[in-house]
């Protein structure tokens, strides 16, 4: 179901499910780090950013695309606005840009820094 996503370093491995929440796995011991919770749907993709320090995952809820920090477990953004459910994530090269594939063919990318803090078709 879903995706997998190695962090960059590939100390982390984090997966999708079904029942809404995503996990973190430490990639050495296969122990559950975090269990991120809270998605309304299904965790349809997960992605680490290039830096390692977010992740970001995609819904096929109402709650499309959320941003958690990988070092705590903890939700840090949730992106509004999609007309339907999100099938993915994918990291851009800029560590703080994530962008939303929709199920459509338009994607858009959605920068969370404080001053942007908005949709751009790609």
């Amino acid at each position: 179901w879903g995706n997998i996503a190695f962090s960059p370093d590939g100390t982390l491995i984090a997966t999708c499910s079904q029942n809404g929440e995503a996990k973190l796995w430490d990639a050495t011991t296969w122990q559950t780090k975090y269990r991120m919770r809270g998605h309304l749907g299904s965790v349809m993709s997960v992605a680490f950013s290039p830096d390692g320090l977010r992740l970001a995952t995609a819904s096929n809820g109402t709650d499309s695309i959320k941003i958690w920090e990988v070092a705590t477990g903890q939700q840090r953004h949730k992106l509004r606005g999609h007309a339907g459910p999100v099938l993915g994530v994918l990291s851009a090269q800029l560590p703080a840009d994530v962008a939303g594939r929709l199920g459509h063919p338009s994607q858009e990318r959605f920068d969370p820094r404080p001053q942007v803090g908005h949709f751009r078709t790609l």
